[in-house]
């Protein structure tokens, strides 16, 4: 039953056994993987044809496949042909543990696109336990705590972002250190006081306590789970240090705020070593993603897009709400709902902490709150984000992704003020609110199957496997195929009706075939030296190179490829293989003489 006597109590939580919380973490895995199969369908999938093969899930696919032909995802021989594609330039920072998972899941599996889908669905069963253990953390029982994982795992934030953004749907570890830093606020540090003679060897001692090795974890875990989320970590962070230091009892109250900082920008910076390594070597490439201060404020945090429905929502009356709001010129990302049961907690944060400013208060309530207005105040339109942006860090421009860090102490609160109401009530009463109230939010915050149809999927991933194959069969093992329309790689706008990243469809059904495309933008890339206007001349120049074949994407043309068409007939060259959206071509060998 759940025992908080207020909204401002901590629900305290009796010594268990480890097999309660397990059997009670495995209750919340089977309820997240209920609503997991029921709104996405899964008795219709396709487990080793990608959910989402297009956009930035195909950008993902590549890192994958090389992982399984090499050793790691940021190099490979079969794009960028002739020279190879290096992510170096373009990497996945700050996301070293999603990839180490992922890389375990390709070796063991051999196949990217099955460890692909699993690690989206099975983001939702990590996200779960990761609010658990943070709710538990914070001392709310267990009945509490499985409905804060649940419904964290399903905001609106895990199906806009994944796929595509794999790494970002994955955000399961934001709990951890989010309740770090409360409890931190609390005055309830999860680590031992330094111990007053504070000599080098009593230090060493309080760095072996397990209290100070959880936080060593958690700070590992904050780095390794997300470049956006490592920096989020980092500034709330200094805000708690800053705040201990100020506000501190007795002395060094700001060290485990201070180790974890430590901690974790040391993560980081060996994280970027590889990186840096290159860059000194190579020189570095401002070309390759380009940010304005503009773009940071675009995608800046909106306090209404919190709070407003989803789009789509099942009730019409609450996405026409939301429709009212999109003609306003900074929409953003549009990820950043937190459904009924978060906006109830959002706001209640948010007036306590204005109340508060006058009265020194303690408590969990108080801690949450002023977790919740640093976070705002970081990344809200016209914040701290703005300012650093203005000072040249316009790396990181989507802001507004802090709203997924802000869902946390939200329905948490909104939790704590269910368990008030629910304190005293029999067991039957306490089953059925939770489970109304869980099963409520998921419905609020998931407009339903949001991914594309899966037999569709499975059809052109089909046509697409079967188009490389008569390629292999005509060409041979190792031939090398020129891709247009050219396409600088990576962060293209859509060529006419190509999105971007579409020319890797070919990569991921071959294991012997070069392809043009993939190499980076600022580095030696064929694809982008080579004009295709004149035809004759250009193939003469890619027969040079090496590449025995022209892969023609039509939704790249304006006519649906009618000239090249034309221009390769005149040639008396004519497709070898097709499908409905692209051509192959043969170049004949006198190309070469």
């Amino acid at each position: 039953m759940l025992r908080a006597q207020n909204a401002d109590d901590e629900v305290p939580v009796a010594k268990v056994h480890l097999r309660s919380e397990v059997l009670t973490i495995m209750v919340a895995i089977l309820i997240t993987s209920i609503a997991v199969v029921l709104i996405y369908q899964l008795w219709d999938l396709h487990p080793r044809v990608p959910i989402l093969y297009s956009g930035d899930g195909l950008l993902t696919l590549n890192g994958l496949r090389n992982m399984r032909f090499g050793s790691w995802y940021w190099s490979t021989d079969k794009l960028g042909a002739p020279f190879g594609q290096d992510l170096h330039d373009f990497p996945a920072v700050a996301d070293n543990l999603h990839l180490i998972i992922l890389w375990i899941g390709v070796k063991l599996f051999r196949d990217e696109v099955l460890t692909f889908n699993l690690y989206f669905f099975g983001s939702y069963l990590l996200t779960t336990i990761g609010g658990y253990i943070g709710a538990r953390m914070l001392r709310l029982n267990r009945p509490a705590a499985v409905l804060i994982g649940v419904t964290y795992s399903f905001l609106p934030y895990h199906y806009i972002q994944g796929p595509g953004h794999l790494y970002l749907a994955a955000y399961w570890a934001i709990p951890l250190w989010a309740t770090f830093l409360i409890r931190e606020l609390m005055d309830d540090s999860i680590c031992p006081q330094l111990p007053n003679s504070r000599s080098l060897g009593s230090l060493f001692e309080w760095c072996r306590t397990p209290q100070v090795l959880l936080i060593s974890v958690i700070s590992i875990l904050a780095a390794s789970t997300g470049l956006y989320y490592a920096f989020f970590f980092l500034m709330l962070a200094s805000f708690v240090l800053a705040i201990r230091r100020a506000s501190q009892k007795s002395p060094c109250q700001w060290l485990p705020t201070a180790w974890a900082l430590c901690v974790s920008i040391g993560i980081l910076a060996l994280q970027y070593l590889p990186i840096w390594l290159y860059q000194r070597s190579n020189g570095n490439n401002l070309s390759i993603v380009q940010r304005t201060v503009a773009a940071v404020e675009f995608y800046s945090l909106k306090l209404s897009n919190m709070v407003l429905p989803i789009t789509g929502h099942r009730i019409s009356a609450l996405a026409e709400l939301r429709n009212r709001s999109n003609p306003a010129y900074l929409i953003g990302e549009g990820s950043d709902a937190l459904g009924l049961l978060g906006s109830i907690g959002l706001v209640a944060l948010i007036a306590i902490a204005i109340y508060r400013l006058t009265r020194n208060k303690e408590g969990l309530s108080t801690a949450l709150s002023s977790f919740t207005v640093m976070a705002i105040l970081i990344c809200t339109v016209g914040g701290l984000a703005q300012v650093i942006a203005v000072l040249g860090f316009t790396q990181l421009r989507v802001w507004s992704r802090m709203s997924v860090v802000i869902a946390f102490p939200a329905i948490v609160y909104s939790v704590t003020l269910l368990s008030h109401l629910l304190r005293n009530r029999k067991k039957m009463v306490l089953v059925t609110t939770l489970t109304a109230v869980g099963a409520l939010s998921i419905l609020d915050t998931n407009a339903g199957h949001q991914l594309p149809s899966y037999n569709a999927t499975a059809r052109t991933w089909e046509i697409d496997r079967s188009l490389v194959m008569q390629i292999e069969q005509k060409l041979g093992a190792n031939a090398s195929v020129f891709q247009l329309p050219i396409v600088p790689f990576p962060e293209n706008p859509p060529v006419v009706n190509m999105t971007d990243y579409d020319h890797l469809r070919g990569y991921l059904h071959s294991s012997t075939l070069h392809w043009s495309y993939g190499g980076v933008k600022g580095r030696v890339s064929l694809s982008t030296e080579i004009d295709s206007n004149a035809l004759d001349s250009f193939l003469r120049k890619v027969y040079a190179q090496g590449f025995r074949a022209v892969w023609v994407n039509l939704k790249g043309t304006t006519d649906n490829g009618k000239l090249i068409r034309e221009d390769f007939a005149r040639l008396q060259i004519l497709p070898f293989a097709m499908s409905s959206d692209i051509e192959v071509f043969e170049i004949p060998s006198f190309f070469g003489r």
